[in-house]
């Protein structure tokens, strides 16, 4: 009996032009045979808030892989405020198939308590901008990339046990 696949989106993070090259090529090698759970293939995790490519320069590898990889989505994945402070603009106008917005409230400071608003107002910031610049005509598929909050490491924030929220 043949079940529906788990699809997922393939990620790949070109930090540097080197690894942008070596990761296509992998890629248009070795993906083409999974096609049946590739939801989609997103060019760079948060590249724009690491800094590591501008919008034109992240749209410019966005599109060469679409050229490459015809047969799947093509997008990227980045923190919500780089989608919502204009700074995506350039990846949003050149209209991918897909986003992914990652928000997590843990890393604003925000309280456990407050994780839910957090999170919806963040994605509704981001949202709100790729539509402003998208337009009502685009299809850009948006997704919820990351979110969460910790179990365990150090930071200033209270790490939250699920075992701790159960009487």
């Amino acid at each position: 009996m043949k079940t529906d696949p788990i699809l997922t989106p393939l990620n790949y993070g070109p930090d540097t032009d080197e690894s942008y090259n070596n990761d296509l090529s992998a890629i248009t090698t070795y993906a083409p045979q999974y096609q049946d759970v590739v939801a989609a293939i997103t060019v760079g995790s948060e590249t724009l808030y690491r800094g590591n490519f501008t919008g034109p320069q992240l749209l410019e590898k966005i599109q060469a892989v679409k050229s490459a990889v015809s047969w799947a989505k093509v997008g990227t994945a980045d923190s919500w405020n780089k989608y919502a402070d204009g700074t995506a603009d350039a990846v949003i106008q050149g209209n991918p198939d897909i986003l992914l917005v990652n928000a997590f409230g843990y890393w604003q400071g925000d309280p456990i308590d407050n994780a839910t608003h957090q999170y919806f107002d963040d994605i509704m910031q981001a949202c709100r901008h790729i539509r402003g610049i998208a337009g009502s005509n685009s299809n850009i598929e948006l997704w919820t990339g990351e979110t969460g909050w910790p179990t365990d490491g150090t930071t200033s924030q209270t790490i939250w046990h699920l075992s701790e929220q159960i009487d």
